[in-house]
């Protein structure tokens, strides 16, 4: 159950309780001529019922605490709500909340707020502890009648965290936005591409490749690096680009795939090479979605100086041949 639930749930107690009490009360009324000993009686029971009401604001999991809709006087509060701005209950009931506030002129923007809507949610502000520390709070009102005065019914989150963690998160995008990365830059059928320069083992110039029967297209066969056989992959074609011939421009990059016990080397057929680029994180969008296509190999699209370079998440690009 949320708080608003929490909420509703208490308003409908408070109905409850408000209607006992007023029959209560009339029943005093009524009986006073019978005897101080029936009016002690049902008083007390006026007393119980309003204890019973406390007792449900004392198990809530947040602070609650009731506030005289014009003086601010607070007149109860359940633990947590003592717990959290650390005063004792009996200390608690003789602050007023125009004293909590570190800012007053949020206290009145609190009540504006409250009139023109007849309710607040989520209202954001600083408060004070009984030691004067100050801690962000999210505040939720609405009004509701106790004890026979017009009042606040306030249950109060402490942000204290969420604040830390918030700035936690904008210290990590700001690294992340200003950190730059390398990539390897290339072209194919005229466009801008780049892989990151930690999947890059070596370029080489476009070699023979010993064609193998029975595998996908854009898989043109194998080369010999060095003694080693490495599988080849012409970029044009897995993108869905149409064949062309190669020039003097053509090159492999070989890449390097990690895998769970090993690494693999691929080596990727381009048009041409361009260069290295740092790019900051603030200039790499995320791919967009296509329902008719499948982009999960394209990592981001960098904008460097106002050019456009779709990078390439290798691993998930050649999954078939790794």
């Amino acid at each position: 159950m949320d708080i608003y639930d929490e909420l509703e749930k208490l308003k409908k107690e408070n109905k409850k309780l408000k209607k006992k009490v007023k029959g209560l009360k009339a029943t005093i009324k009524i009986t006073t001529q019978h005897g101080d000993t029936t009016t002690e009686e049902l008083e007390q029971k006026v007393s119980a019922s309003e204890e019973q009401y406390k007792k449900i604001l004392d198990v809530m999991p947040v602070p609650v605490i009731f506030v005289v809709r014009t003086s601010g006087m607070i007149i109860h509060a359940n633990q947590r709500a003592c717990m959290t701005f650390g005063f004792p209950y009996e200390e608690f009931l003789k602050q007023t909340m125009p004293c909590l506030y570190e800012i007053p002129d949020d206290r009145e923007k609190f009540l504006e707020e409250l009139e023109k809507n007849g309710k607040v949610n989520e209202f954001e502000a600083r408060m004070r502890k009984s030691d004067g520390s100050l801690f962000s709070v999210s505040l939720s009102s609405e009004r509701i009648t106790f004890r026979d005065e017009s009042c606040l019914l306030t249950v109060i989150y402490d942000l204290t965290e969420r604040k830390r963690a918030d700035a936690k998160i904008r210290e990590l995008r700001e690294l992340v936005e200003s950190k730059e990365e390398k990539y390897l830059t290339f072209t194919l059928a005229g466009e801008e591409y780049g892989i990151h320069i930690s999947e890059v083992s070596e370029i080489i110039e476009m070699m023979p490749v010993t064609p193998v029967h029975g595998i996908s297209d854009h898989i043109k066969g194998v080369i010999n690096l060095r003694g080693r056989v490495i599988p080849v992959a012409d970029l044009r074609l897995r993108l869905g680009f149409e064949s062309t011939g190669y020039t003097d421009r053509t090159c492999i990059i070989v890449v390097e795939i990690e895998e769970e016990t090993e690494k693999k080397m691929i080596g990727l057929i381009v048009d041409s090479v361009s260069e290295v680029l740092n790019i900051k994180g603030k200039d790499i969008e995320t791919a967009p979605e296509l329902a008719y296509a499948d982009l999960s190999f394209i990592s981001g699209m960098a904008r460097p100086e106002g050019s456009v370079k779709i990078l390439l998440d290798v691993k998930k690009l050649l999954e078939e041949i790794a």
